[in-house]
């Protein structure tokens, strides 16, 4: 997934279970185990909608592909 979306020229930062789970998602009310599974967007003024749209497809397309591997629930 990383891939197509560095590919497609979404920036892409990740975050390690080693390091502290994102204190922005953490206060958002998401449990540690929830924060650390989450995928978190960031939107800025440059951001386009079809730059959203886009991120949202790359993403939809990657779980689905999981979801059909058998490495995730789909949900």
């Amino acid at each position: 997934m990383l891939g197509r979306l560095k590919k497609k020229r979404v920036k892409v930062q990740l975050n390690s279970r080693v390091a502290d789970t994102s204190h922005v998602l953490r206060a958002s009310g998401l449990s540690g185990e929830e924060a650390e599974s989450s995928i978190r967007f960031i939107l800025g003024f440059g951001t386009t909608d079809a730059d959203a749209e886009g991120a949202v497809r790359l993403v939809t397309e990657a779980l689905t592909r999981l979801a059909q591997a058998g490495l995730c629930s789909g949900s």
